[in-house]
């Protein structure tokens, strides 16, 4: 087998790239381009340009693109006769007994949404189960393959986190912009197993958790591991009060609710983040590693503070990444060196 090189010009410097799950097809951000190139066996053919639009603004200006490549299984329960609704509440609690019993021949399944069915809707026949790469064998379930293969995210440089659906009918493929973060975004990250679940790092210092489905924050990280603190109307020195967070001074007396304002203020000494990566080997743990040279492992779960954190280079961490298999961290910065 003969190893080629292909190589295509564009406009300006790209930033990012990113695959798609079968490797077909390639994305490019930057600051003035943003394309998907589809690969030939000795060519890139451009299939998407993706800067349309009466209005190109920096939304467009890329610093990092992410492909969702998860692959989804959608089931469908076999409805029940119109005739046989029992109440809803029975009706909910049979169908979900009756989905684990059949998911117990199921392998490596994550459920997202285990239920469509809500007690609001009595009169729905229809029971649907999204489970991620289940070696699945469900007699009574329908199985069809669907993907999150058509969701782009990228890292804008005012700022936003841009959604992309490539299955919207209109020139435009823009899906929704977040406008959480107050400094330029750096990276973004689609979590490896759940596909509704984004993660951002940032110059003002934060990593944001989005849920795609509510198209809203869920979690706020800060590299200082503290939560976000708020101003404050109070006699005491600001010298006693330190870095607690807002609810410890509450519970020591040495704040009042009369005394809180309502405009927040971002926690002292935040680090910018340069990058950020789910861990493909634990479901709710990510890495972020900052412009002072050190590397953070979080429990998405505790957005409270950082488990652990230690200063892994003499300059800024520009990047990092996770080992497919083994429990290793590679770690690449300025000081020229990249460690393991």
């Amino acid at each position: 087998m003969s190893a080629r090189t292909m190589f295509v010009t564009q406009e300006g410097p790209a930033n990012a790239l990113a695959l798609n799950k079968d490797n077909s097809q390639v994305v490019i951000a930057g600051r003035n381009v943003f394309k998907i190139f589809s690969i030939g066996e000795d060519e890139f053919l451009e299939s998407c340009n993706l800067r349309v639009g009466k209005n190109l603004n920096l939304n467009f200006s890329s610093n990092d693109v992410a492909w969702n490549v998860i692959e989804v299984f959608v089931f469908e329960a076999t409805p029940l006769p119109p005739t046989s609704f029992p109440t809803p509440k029975s009706f909910l609690a049979t169908a979900q007994r009756s989905l684990a019993t059949n998911l117990k021949e199921a392998n490596e399944i994550t459920v997202l949404n285990t239920m469509c069915l809500s007690e609001s809707s009595p009169h729905s026949r229809d029971i649907t189960l999204t489970a991620l790469y289940g070696n699945c064998n469900l007699p009574t379930l329908k199985q069809s393959q669907s993907g999150a293969d058509h969701i782009l995210a990228t890292a804008a440089t005012n700022g936003a986190v841009v959604l992309w659906n490539l299955n919207r009918p209109s020139r435009s493929k823009q899906e929704h912009v977040f406008v959480d973060h107050k400094r330029t975004v750096n990276k973004v990250c689609f979590h490896s197993t759940e596909p509704t679940k984004l993660i951002s790092g940032s110059q003002d210092g934060t990593m944001r958790l989005f849920d795609l489905r509510t198209k809203e924050v869920t979690r706020t990280y800060h590299s200082t591991g503290y939560q976000q603190l708020k101003c404050v109307k109070t006699t005491t020195p600001m010298h006693s009060v330190g870095t607690f967070c807002m609810e410890t001074l509450l519970v020591r007396g040495i704040l009042s609710l009369s005394t809180i304002v309502d405009k927040p203020t971002t926690a002292p000494n935040t680090e910018s983040v340069r990058d950020v990566q789910f861990s493909p080997h634990q479901s709710y743990v990510f890495v972020a590693v900052s412009e002072n040279g050190n590397v953070q492992l979080w429990d998405m779960r505790r957005p409270d503070r950082w488990t652990q954190q230690f200063t892994a280079h003499s300059g800024p961490v520009f990047t990092c990444d996770w080992h497919p298999a083994e429990p290793w961290l590679a770690t690449a910065s300025r000081d020229k060196t990249i460690k393991v």
